[in-house]
């Protein structure tokens, strides 16, 4: 079952990908990232059935402010992209999960 989380809009990108790392872990991997009309961000975790639903240390979500069309990230595969707030203001930013 999908857990759905806000974090502030204020937070940087090095900040917010922390947050989500440390959720992760009890709540699953991250699912999406997408804005909120209050100028925040909602996260969603896939929640946890099982030891594969939980990052493995240091495999984290890492996220990455972008220009256009994600690239492709060698050892990792695209989780969701769009604009979501960053230190206030949207920024265009890529979720990748780093393969096991």
């Amino acid at each position: 079952m999908p857990f759905t989380r806000t974090s502030p809009g204020s937070r940087s990108l090095a900040a917010l990908q922390a947050a989500i790392q440390d959720q992760e872990v009890a709540l699953g991997y991250l699912i999406n990232l997408a804005p909120t009309d209050a100028g925040n961000n909602r996260v969603t975790y896939a929640g946890i059935g099982g030891p594969n639903d939980i990052p493995p240390e240091g495999k984290g979500t890492v996220l990455k402010a972008i220009a256009g069309h994600p690239p492709t990230e060698p050892g990792a595969r695209l989780v969701c992209s769009g604009p979501i707030v960053v230190e206030g203001t949207l920024q265009d930013v890529a979720a990748y999960r780093p393969h096991r």
